[in-house]
């Protein structure tokens, strides 16, 4: 909601009409949410903090501390077997998609709950799978075993959910946050270029689009300065139009909100459950004040969504929130990272490490989540969530009192 909006304003081409005149409120919506989340950050992560650091002493200071985790070099080998088993069978049967998701292939795109469920869980666990074998091999586990385990998931993943094979959305969730972990230590000490990734992950969908355009025949073809008009950035357009519907309608007191958090409860069950934030703004006032509507994918950003449930109210508590999670993740990762440090600890024996890949994992979803809507969010969240942890659960072990890591 940065770059792209004074690119839009400076040329003065929206997506749809737009009423000027809720600047001044935009502007000030942007201003607290900003100071909101910095306080929050700031503020109230510093007790957090003091929490996280008495957790890592006790462990570091414990003779008895017995690292409780370890890859199983037995279990992803068996993953792995399964895995390009049933990427060959589904290639041989429906050909090979590179550019495309071969799940919407065998669904038809129909885009029903089977469908949503193996794309958003069964491709990432899949991913998943192999993020945690060419870890465990980066990080010094030389078994033969798991170099075999590492080859075979390479090919599944090449074959299932290669990086320009699905949304763009969660291509880019995956293969950034590995990138992360893998190369964490690096980034660390460097904090510009490590913050600036997210930035210059944006441009990662322009480019995978050109890649796909190129691979279909359609040659090499860059959008330019073009890439900032299109419906990727209407975040701040999208909050405009939600102040003028909240002046003509007031805030709906919280009910997207609980639609977004309920996206599972089906509508045979809740008939009425409200759409996504972003629909309900173009069909409800949008459609109705300036443009006839399309079929297009539109964004609500979380400014817009707090705005649009509380008011003012909730766009200070919801950022206030924000940061404060914000920053105990961040220092949670960075205590994980001074942890193993201190202790000489690496991927396969230290019980923290789940925390470090719900933190990569998350370092993608934020963006999502900050242009919205978060009904959408909220589902690939919890997809892509309950694939890490359920990879985790079935590819970790405990070791016995015999039996030591082989290295």
């Amino acid at each position: 909601m940065g770059v792209a909006p004074i690119i839009q304003a400076s040329a003065g081409i929206w997506i749809f009409d737009f009423d000027t005149k809720n600047f001044f409120v935009m502007s000030l919506l942007t201003l607290f949410s900003y100071i909101f989340f910095i306080f929050g950050y700031t503020v109230l992560s510093k007790k957090l903090k003091k929490k996280l650091k008495s957790g890592f002493l006790a462990l570091e200071n414990s003779p008895a501390y017995k690292k409780k985790f370890y890859i199983d070099g037995n279990r992803i080998f068996l993953f792995s077997i399964l895995a390009i088993c049933s990427s060959v069978m589904l290639v041989s049967i429906y050909g090979f998609h590179f550019s495309s998701s071969i799940i919407s292939t065998i669904f038809n795109n129909s885009y029903s709950s089977t469908y949503q469920l193996v794309e958003y869980f069964v491709r990432p666990l899949l991913f998943f799978g192999f993020s945690f074998c060419l870890y465990a091999v980066f990080g010094g586990y030389n078994r033969p075993l798991m170099k075999l385990s590492l080859l075979l998931l390479s090919l599944s993943v090449f074959l299932i959910i290669g990086p320009l094979s699905g949304a763009r959305s969660i291509i880019f969730f995956l293969y950034f946050g590995l990138f992360i972990i893998i190369f964490r230590k690096a980034l660390i000490s460097h904090p510009m270029f490590f913050g600036s990734l997210l930035f210059f992950g944006v441009f990662g969908s322009e480019l995978q689009s050109v890649l796909r355009n190129a691979l279909s025949g359609g040659g090499i073809i860059f959008t330019g300065i073009n890439y900032f008009y299109q419906g990727h950035f209407d975040g701040f357009e999208m909050l405009g139009h939600t102040v003028g519907y909240v002046k003509e309608n007031d805030i709906t007191f919280g009910l997207q909100l609980l639609g977004a958090v309920l996206f599972w409860v089906p509508r045979a069950i809740w008939p009425d459950k409200p759409i996504g934030s972003g629909d309900f703004i173009a069909y409800e006032y949008i459609s109705s004040n300036f443009s006839l509507l399309g079929n297009s994918n539109f964004s609500m950003p979380m400014i817009g969504e707090a705005y649009i449930n509380f008011g003012i109210v909730g766009v200070c508590l919801i950022f206030l929130l924000v940061g404060a999670l914000c920053g105990r993740e961040d220092m949670r990762f960075h205590l994980i990272n001074r942890y193993e440090a201190f202790t000489k600890g690496s991927y396969f024996s230290n019980e923290a490490s789940m925390g470090m890949w719900r933190y990569v994992m998350f370092l993608g979803m934020f963006l999502f989540l900050l242009r919205g809507d978060l009904m959408s969010g909220f589902s690939f969240l919890f997809g892509l969530y309950t694939a890490l942890i359920f990879a985790w659960m079935i590819l970790h072990g405990h070791p016995s009192k015999k039996k030591t890591l082989q290295k």
